[in-house]
């Protein structure tokens, strides 16, 4: 692909990204998902914990406070969305995976 790249003459900076993008913590993330996933990395600091440490769940106050600051709220597509990498995200860690 590398090569492909450099044959059809991609600048140094699309060279750059593809490298990064090969990097086994680089996750590719579709258009249509780049709100949710935005405004999800964003939610980082207000997860809710059991008195065990694991992932409970976020807290939804902020999650509308932040949702309403970005003019989102409320859109229950994009909430709806959010739901579902906070139950992913919650299962894994339950079954003992360090993110």
């Amino acid at each position: 692909m590398e090569a492909d790249l450099q044959a059809f003459g991609a600048p140094p900076e699309v060279l750059a990204a593809w490298a990064d993008a090969q990097s086994p913590e680089a996750m590719i993330v579709y258009p249509g998902n780049h709100d949710t996933v935005r405004l999800f990395l964003r939610l980082q600091s207000q997860w809710r914990h059991t008195p065990s440490g694991r992932l409970a769940g976020l807290d939804y106050g902020a999650v509308r406070v932040l949702m309403d600051s970005l003019g989102r709220w409320p859109d229950d597509s994009l909430l709806q969305d959010i739901q579902t990498m906070e139950y992913a995200a919650v299962e894994f860690d339950a079954a003992g995976h360090d993110g």
